[in-house]
């Protein structure tokens, strides 16, 4: 069988929370005692806390594409920021490890705006700066 050789699963995108079936994948995950850590860009708050409180992820890695106001120059228009810092927020305070990212497009991100974006990050928040390739 699998026992001693798969550890975790990465559940990964597009966006995982948007997918309906999301809560009872993770809940057999668990009942196979796999780690799950979930990818998200943290658009829907709402399930992601649902997620956190029924204990079904071990580790949350969130993209964070822009500063505070700037979120529809790196992503298009239409996309509402508030749950993203919402989110930010919510996985900060909520125990469960996690690691915010942003990819640096220098084409779309300035130094300044980067810097912004780490100053957004709560305070003890492990934050990584990938550069786009």
């Amino acid at each position: 069988g699998r026992r001693g050789r798969l550890q975790g699963v990465v559940v990964t995108g597009g966006e995982p929370t948007l997918q309906p079936g999301l809560a009872s994948l993770l809940a057999l995950l668990k009942g196979w005692d796999l780690r799950v850590k979930l990818d998200t860009n943290g658009s829907n708050p709402e399930t992601l806390q649902g997620l956190i409180s029924q204990g079904l992820v071990d580790f949350i890695a969130m993209d964070v594409k822009a500063p505070p106001g700037r979120y529809h120059r790196v992503t298009g228009p239409g996309i509402d920021e508030e749950p993203v810092w919402r989110s930010i927020k919510m996985v900060a305070s909520s125990g469960v490890p996690h690691l915010f990212r942003t990819t640096w497009d220098r084409e779309l991100l300035s130094p300044q705006e980067v810097e912004a974006i780490a100053a957004a990050i709560p305070a003890g928040s492990p934050h990584i700066l990938q550069e786009r390739r």
